[in-house]
């Protein structure tokens, strides 16, 4: 009789035991499929022109992250969890006052929600000139690119509109 008691608390501690290595272990997470994203620039209409010596002229762009399932960016997906990104930017400006500067830094943050294959960031300034008399007085290019994202997500190099002549 003490054998058979024994015997049970043997097994029920063994039992025990096995349980609380089995909740310590990690949970198996299914491998998801990989979520690659592209900073995309589209033009806006322009102000004045751009090879006037004597018109003003600026140009925006639009700024949206778009989300896609390969890594050739041609089949968009819809993010199967919310993430947030960084976009960077860099450039020049040039003023008859202060000369030539490289610009480059962070732009800003933004975020994209779960099932939307796009995220918009902003209309951002892209490239434009003030002129004086026929001068030029200031003049500005940028360019921007996607620098971060979470969640494992997949940065492609952004997709650039062509810049006028001169810029």
């Amino acid at each position: 009789m003490r054998t058979n008691i024994s015997k049970t608390y043997l097994v029920i501690g063994l039992l025990a035991i096995s349980c609380l290595l089995l909740s310590a272990m990690p949970a198996h997470k299914a491998k998801r499929n990989p979520v690659y994203a592209r900073l995309e620039e589209v033009l806006n209409p322009a102000n004045g022109d751009p090879n006037s010596s004597n018109v003003d002229y600026s140009q925006t762009v639009n700024l949206t992250v778009h989300f896609y399932s390969d890594d050739a960016c041609t089949t968009p997906v819809a993010l199967p969890f919310d993430v947030s990104f960084d976009i960077s930017y860099t450039g020049y400006y040039y003023s008859i006052f202060v000369g030539l500067e490289n610009l480059s830094g962070p732009f800003g943050s933004g975020s994209g929600s779960t099932g939307n294959t796009t995220a918009f960031f902003d209309d951002a300034s892209w490239e434009g000139k003030l002129v004086n008399n026929g001068n030029i007085d200031e003049k500005y290019r940028q360019d921007y690119e996607l620098a971060s994202i979470s969640g494992g997500v997949i940065i492609k190099p952004t997709l650039t509109a062509s810049h006028s002549s001169g810029f």
